[in-house]
């Protein structure tokens, strides 16, 4: 895998991974240079120990998203506070440092393997462990007749309804 980095490079050569090309983050997952506190990135390019899959960079965007709109919140809400005191700019970096962004958390390793309709194998973290499993027990949990469609519906705002779920 090569990561596309390039761009970030050419503004930030210092939170480029120079071994593997990868985006140098912060546990925010802001990039590695405090001249940038508005970049975050998750996924593919971000130096993380997750295993690179889309669960684990669909959970870092989440993340990020998250901490953006702190970000967004407490830049509005600053603003409001600089122009009605005196105050104001001392506040305004009293806020900006008060601000508590969320950090990453590793994810596990886990995978769902769908093998036709009803039958499939799982790597999952339960209770602390990792089992991979093919028991009935612990994958009625997990799969559904659909491969979990219905939350891909609810992204979206629609319903799953009987004229939809099999498309």
């Amino acid at each position: 895998m090569t990561p596309q980095s390039d761009l970030l490079a050419k503004l930030s050569p210092s939170s480029i991974n120079p071994n593997n090309r990868l985006v140098k983050i912060k546990p925010t997952l802001q990039i590695a240079d405090d001249q940038f506190p508005n970049i975050y990135t998750a996924g593919d390019v971000a130096d993380l120990e997750d295993v690179k899959t889309g669960g684990a960079a669909w959970r870092q965007s989440e993340m990020c998203m998250r901490n953006i709109c702190k970000m967004i919140t407490a830049q509005n809400e600053s603003t409001a506070t600089a122009t009605t005191t005196a105050a104001g700019k001392n506040e305004s970096k009293k806020a900006k440092q008060d601000l508590k962004l969320e950090t990453h958390a590793t994810m596990p390793p886990q995978i769902l393997l769908y093998f036709g309709v009803a039958k499939g194998v799982a790597q999952l973290r339960l209770f602390g462990w990792i089992f991979v499993t093919a028991r009935d027990f612990f994958l009625k949990r997990f799969f559904t007749y659909n491969i979990l469609a219905t939350r891909a519906w609810g992204w979206l705002g629609l319903t799953l309804s009987e004229e939809t779920a099999d498309l």
